[in-house]
């Protein structure tokens, strides 16, 4: 009998989670709570899901600390949600604060996402390894102690490498909508706001993720840098720097975007109190569309910008293909 109950006990340790659990610090790991975002996603990356998972942080039980890794991927239909209820996830080193690794159908919402890190490899979202489908909505992504200017640190992140700008199949069909995207009184923010960096091999695979409804502040130097990436939509966003201290900045800069099956839209942003040396608004290089999906570039607006020597407004090289402005 002894024996029967230790297989029964293991048998529900190894479960797949499905349903809805809670993340308390204020209540030890057990049953549908877990103490940490650590705990949490231990669980899920040891174990996968079978059902829909929804995750609430009690309010007020945080602030919580580390990095958080999700492997574990959901489904169009398994998904899993985390509910932030204004908490705070919070990470000292030099890292990314959430790690999106090969995960899937995740969604992070009303989460205060503070890195806090000092170092190269900063980082607040960082998507990576195949990470498709997820969202993150409606949360703070903050840079709360960075006061260098290292080009490897951003808010939102998708590379290879950990520390670097590396091209990859990072992920797609993610979207990034309806948060505030900031430093504070001890950061000017990180070199890039909106990070994805690819190559020519990677070009032709859809991509298709998703800016949209970020107040992007608090940059030094990119708020959104596009390298060969393939039918994005950077839309509805407000850039703007609300403090001092940004060098030769640049609004939107996008590197050999192309069309395949999804078409690019960078269209009705907002730049603002952009400031340093030089100002570039827009610089688009080889970006283009295709006669049925033409490459969108509407109704941006450009307010209060100003540096020490030139301001450049739109500027689009070498666009062979159907630019619709």
């Amino acid at each position: 009998m002894a024996v029967f109950g230790s297989m029964l006990c293991a048998g529900a340790a190894s479960a797949q989670l499905s349903g809805t659990y809670t993340i308390n610090s204020g209540a030890a790991t057990s049953g549908t709570n877990y103490a940490s975002f650590t705990a949490f996603a231990t669980a899920i990356n040891g174990v996968g899901v079978s059902g829909p998972v929804t995750v609430n942080v009690v309010s007020g039980s945080g602030p919580y600390s580390g990095q958080v890794q999700f492997t574990a991927s959901g489904t169009a239909t398994n998904t899993i949600t985390i509910n932030g209820n204004g908490n705070t996830l919070k990470n000292t080193s030099s890292a990314s604060v959430v790690n999106l690794n090969g995960a899937d159908y995740v969604t992070i919402d009303n989460l205060i996402i503070d890195a806090a890190g000092t170092g190269t490899g900063t980082r607040g979202v960082w998507f990576h390894n195949g990470a498709d489908n997820n969202t993150i909505s409606n949360c703070q992504i903050i840079f709360s102690k960075y006061a260098s200017t290292s080009n490897s640190t951003a808010y939102i992140s998708f590379s290879a490498s950990a520390t670097a700008n590396s091209a990859g199949a990072h992920g797609k069909l993610n979207v990034i909508t309806d948060n505030i995207i900031k430093g504070s009184s001890n950061s000017y923010g990180p070199y890039y706001g909106y990070l994805d960096y690819r190559s020519s091999s990677f070009s032709g695979t859809t991509v298709a993720n998703v800016f949209t409804d970020n107040d992007v502040r608090d940059v030094s130097y990119y708020s959104t840098y596009l390298y060969y990436t393939n039918g994005m939509t950077i839309e509805n966003n407000k850039f703007h720097t609300s403090r001092s201290g940004a060098t030769n900045p640049y609004g939107i800069y996008a590197y050999y975007c192309k069309t395949t099956t999804h078409q690019i839209s960078i269209s009705n942003n907002e730049f603002t109190n952009l400031s340093g040396q030089y100002v570039y608004l827009s610089y688009l290089y080889y970006t283009d569309g295709t006669a049925a999906l033409p490459f969108k570039y509407n109704n941006n607006k450009f307010n209060y910008n100003k540096a020490d020597y030139y301001v450049y407004g739109n500027r689009i090289y070498y666009a062979n293909y159907s630019v619709e402005r």
